[in-house]
């Protein structure tokens, strides 16, 4: 039933992740496609910023060439808060790099933007960082003023107002997913909206700023400054700026892909509730249909397995393969019950005549031999007490003893093919007796314990009997055994034996192996044990005895 719900959704989860991923390149592209545009225009801005500062600072630098003097230059400087507040100071430095107009008194000497305006005669952007008369980083633009023929000229420059550039720039404007920022070429951060601690710092070996220096232009999907994974888009910022700086934009992919990974995510959601449905509507079906069913299958299985013929599958109507499992298994039952009522017979036939044929040997030895050997006995009780001479009378007193033993064997003898007990007193009374007549002289402890009600039928008895003989005739030659315990009981449609014993025990052969000498006993157990129908199972190892268990089945 999994199946055919996971076959049936198949098509369709296919369909929308199809969907899905297509609807994610779009965004994707649409994302790419406006974050560089955005970018191109923030760049323009940005160059228009700096070609507009680079304008000022000519038309100043003029100005200040053509009407030289400390007093025109602090006249001149006054103006810029009026006439432009993109700036955080002005000033004038001399040849030697003495600041003495404008912004405050200090030294730009060792600055490179200043070194560089002396060489130059246009507009230098000098490299964002500390500025030489602030502790805040800056970003300077610098221009000389006029030069005598062999003299080093004089340098103006302003330090741009970055805040007021970002603003300039529309950095505030963007939406709430989408970051702004300003590179250098030499991977600095210049400037970032909304801002954060890491602007200054030099991040050369950064995904997004080894991308912009390498590529310059374009677009890409990688890891932000911020750790943050964004579609990001780049564009250096041209004109007298000169490519010195880059403006990048970015959103975030999780925004960019938030409408198909939602439908994506309901889909699954809905998919996974009509699973679940389905599997609860397939499972309610079953309890209802099949339930019943199934458990009385399995019932009978199980009787069948343990041995009760007479159990019987319901056979449901129109259930297709259901109903060939019951009748299958019904057809299984019944050919089992058959070839047991014909194996039954013949055991049956074959136990009656190995009983009476031990009958015929057993009253053959009792009216012959066992007569024979008891007459012996009493002539040479009349010859020892004829005979005079001691020696003579102990030679014939040892073959008396003799002749006793023999007939204490025969005896034994007698017992073991047919013991009168078993058809009399029952199995458990024959068992005890043997234990009582063969392990008194050896030693042997031992408890017979008789759970059964009521006796087996005759056949399965001698077969029960037979098969505990020999057990425990192993135990008596083999164990060195000081206990022996004997369990009757039924267990199911059959009876069943357990014999103990806390003797040296011995490893067990494998399944298949051949009989080792003198435990030919085993094989005979089990082939007797399992042409009854019954099982057989034996459990040992050396030092911890040895435990016999034989059931079989009894007709009821």
């Amino acid at each position: 039933m999994i199946l055919l719900v996971l076959v049936a959704l198949a098509p369709p989860t296919m369909v929308a992740v199809t969907v899905a991923l297509e609807e994610r390149e779009e965004n994707r592209e649409h994302a790419q496609s406006d974050v560089l545009y955005t970018t191109r225009l923030a760049a323009s801005d940005a160059q228009a910023a700096v070609d507009e500062t680079a304008t000022f600072l000519s038309a100043m630098a003029g100005d200040l060439a053509a009407r030289p003097g400390l007093a025109h230059c602090k006249r001149l400087l006054a103006l810029v808060p009026r006439a432009a507040d993109r700036y955080r100071f002005v000033g004038v430095a001399r040849p030697d790099g003495r600041v003495y107009c404008g912004a405050t008194a200090g030294d730009v000497s060792t600055a490179s933007w200043f070194r560089r305006a002396q060489r130059e005669s246009g507009f230098v952007l000098g490299e964002f960082g500390a500025g030489p008369l602030s502790s805040r980083d800056a970003l300077i633009g610098s221009h000389r003023v006029g030069q005598e023929p062999g003299e080093q000229p004089a340098v103006l420059f302003a330090a741009l107002d970055l805040e007021q550039l970002t603003e300039t720039l529309g950095f505030h404007e963007a939406p709430p997913d989408t970051i702004f920022g300003i590179l250098d070429d030499r991977g600095t951060v210049v400037a970032r909206q909304p801002p954060n601690g890491l602007v200054g710092r030099r991040l050369p070996e950064r995904p997004l700023v080894e991308t912009v220096l390498a590529q310059r232009q374009g677009t890409a999907e990688l890891q932000g400054l911020d750790g943050v994974r964004r579609i990001y888009g780049f564009a250096p910022v041209e004109g007298e700026a000169n490519g010195q700086l880059f403006v990048t934009a970015g959103r975030t992919s999780e925004m960019v892909f938030a409408d198909p990974n939602d439908d994506l995510r309901r889909f699954l959601l809905l998919a996974g509730l009509g699973l679940l449905v389905a599997l609860g509507l397939s499972y309610l079906a079953t309890k209802l249909l099949l339930s019943r069913w199934t458990a009385a299958v399995v019932d009978s299985a199980r009787r069948l397995g343990s041995g009760d013929l007479t159990a019987r599958a319901p056979v449901p109507r129109g259930l297709g393969e259901l109903t060939d499992v019951a009748n299958a298994l019904n057809s299984a039952a019944e050919d089992i019950g058959r070839r047991q009522d014909d194996q039954a017979r013949l055991l049956a036939e074959l136990v009656a005549a190995e009983e009476e044929t031990r009958r015929r040997i057993a009253a053959d030895i009792h009216d012959d031999t066992a007569q024979a050997v008891a007459a012996a006995g009493l002539r040479i009780d009349a010859l020892a007490a004829d005979l005079e001479d001691p020696a003579a009378r102990e030679t014939a007193l040892n073959a008396r003893e003799a002749l006793a033993e023999a007939n204490r064997r025969l005896r034994r003898l007698l017992f073991e093919l047919r013991p009168p007990a078993l058809d009399e007193a029952g199995l458990g009374a024959a068992l005890e007796l043997y234990l009582t007549d063969s392990f008194a002289h050896d030693g042997f402890d031992w408890r017979v314990e008789n759970r059964l009600e009521n006796e087996p039928a005759p056949e399965a008895r001698a077969i029960l009997y037979r098969v505990a003989l020999e057990a425990l005739t192993n135990v008596r030659k083999h164990a060195q055994a000081s206990l022996v315990e004997v369990l009757l009981e039924r267990r199911g449609v059959g009876v069943a034996v357990r014999i103990r014993d806390d003797g040296t025990g011995f490893d067990l052969p494998a399944p298949n192996a051949p009989p080792e000498p003198g435990h030919f006993g085993l094989v005979s157990m089990r082939e007797r044990a399992e042409a009854a129908g019954g099982r057989f199972a034996m459990a040992s190892a050396p030092g911890e005895g040895t435990t016999v268990d034989f059931w079989m089945p009894e007709k009821g």
